[in-house]
């Protein structure tokens, strides 16, 4: 049987839960038995910890990482495609475009400019240009972007062709 002991509740400050719960535990304490304040804050940290948990794990369902914003490689831009030239030599295309982006030491004839541009983990835009030499000279391009012309001779004025 409990009894009920009338607490005066404008001593206990409304922000002070833990002073709140032993007042309770005073008010509402079985009859014979000691306070054990011990048991109240153990169960206070308990209720607090779990509580505490819970929140973390159901925050972790709702948060999502960052991604940034990726741009990698040589930009391609179409001016400077369109100033390529049959027989250019390898130091006036590395001019014109900059140095490749991967040179193969297995195939030292061929440099290849590839630029991505990832927007939040989404791939938003890619190009890929590849450049063929006969020793110094350019000989011929393929590329991945749009409005690309074929280099056939050294009559044409553009050097590159659609990749297929």
């Amino acid at each position: 049987m409990r009894r009920q002991v009338s607490v005066d509740r404008a001593r206990i400050a409304s922000s002070d839960l833990l002073e709140y719960h032993i007042a309770l535990c005073t008010v509402w304490k079985p009859k014979g038995q000691a306070f054990a304040p011990k048991i109240i804050l153990m169960r206070f940290i308990r209720s607090a910890l779990l509580l505490t948990l819970c929140a973390l794990l159901l925050s972790g369902c709702f948060l999502r990482p960052f991604k940034i914003d990726v741009q990698q490689g040589n930009f391609i831009d179409q001016e400077a495609v369109s100033k390529l030239k049959p027989e250019m030599t390898r130091s006036q295309v590395r001019f014109l475009l900059g140095t490749p982006l991967i040179t193969d030491p297995f195939h030292p004839e061929r440099w290849d400019y590839y630029y991505v541009d990832r927007k939040g983990g989404k791939v938003k835009a890619s190009q890929r240009l590849t450049l063929y030499f006969d020793g110094d000279k350019l000989k011929r391009a393929m590329s991945s972007t749009a409005g690309s012309s074929s280099l056939l001779d050294g009559k044409q004025s553009a050097a590159v062709t659609d990749k297929p």
